[in-house]
């Protein structure tokens, strides 16, 4: 699945942006992305499944390929088409454990407040709410493919 090589659909817009493994700068890459789009009028601007997937992944790259190390960079190719967000994400930190991606299961629920989990639900959002999905290693970079549905 690679469309990023593909021309783009008519009514598309791209974006190509490099951010710190930080998670400051992914606050701020999803804020100024969800202000492009809709300056641009695009419907993508009033949707939160591509931006709840984006900042989980790129969340999960900064926690695990860089463990909380700032100074490492994300790049990111991004095409919102007026029904499709087309992303490739590429990172230089370790890799995804046996080289897979995790199996994306929900974390079991307590019974109570306390026994909440308070982590593991970004891979099972991320596996839910895409339509496609694809990691590779190459060399010494991750990459990570998706795409969501503008809803």
């Amino acid at each position: 699945m690679n469309k990023w090589d593909q021309n783009d659909p008519p009514g598309a817009l791209r974006f190509e942006r490099r951010i710190d493994s930080t998670s400051t700068a992914v606050s701020v890459l999803l804020c100024d992305l969800r202000n492009e789009l809709q300056a641009a009028n695009h419907r993508a601007g009033s949707s939160d499944t591509w931006e709840i997937v984006l900042a989980e992944a790129i969340n999960n790259v900064v926690e695990h390929a860089y463990m909380e190390h700032a100074g490492h960079p994300v790049a990111l190719k991004l095409v919102f088409s007026p029904v499709l967000l087309t992303a490739e994400m590429t990172d230089w930190g370790l890799p995804m454990p046996n080289l897979t991606l995790p199996e994306g299961a929900a974390p079991e629920i307590g019974e109570t407040a306390e026994d909440q989990p308070e982590g593991g639900f970004g891979w099972h959002l991320i596996k839910a709410l895409t339509e496609q999905l694809e990691y590779k290693r190459q060399d010494s970079t991750n990459k990570l493919l998706f795409s969501v549905k503008i809803d």
